[in-house]
């Protein structure tokens, strides 16, 4: 069974095998860049990163490279048609509950608002 990195690997068959990094201990989005990172480092490079993705997590995956300080760039790989709606919706709940105190608030004002505006 391939990780999805490998899958990755193996869509951009066209890069050379020494400029490709395999990190394949990560469990999730946050560990995958950190452990990158650290690969990059550990190569002493000083060169910037690209990480792929799925289009549909670009926006989340470039917040997070920014949050651990990875220098790269992200960009997305096509997802298919019929997957996009889930991977959608699980996108917006990641994102929201990565602020779920502002969006908490901003719900319960909005809830607020509606029960006690004009009637």
């Amino acid at each position: 069974m391939s990780t999805e990195n490998q899958a990755q690997e193996n869509k951009m068959g066209v890069m050379p095998e020494n400029r490709l990094l395999l990190e394949d201990a990560s469990r999730n989005t946050e560990q995958n860049l950190r452990f990158s990172n650290a690969l990059l480092r550990e190569r002493g490079t000083g060169q910037r990163g690209l990480v792929v993705t799925n289009n549909y997590h670009v926006m989340r995956a470039a917040r997070i490279a920014r949050k651990e300080h990875v220098h790269a760039d992200v960009v997305g790989s096509p997802t298919a048609r019929y997957f996009l709606p889930s991977a959608t919706l699980r996108e917006f709940a990641a994102v929201f509950l990565d602020h779920k105190v502002i969006n908490t608030a901003a719900c319960l004002l909005l809830a607020t608002a509606a029960l006690l505006g004009p009637h």
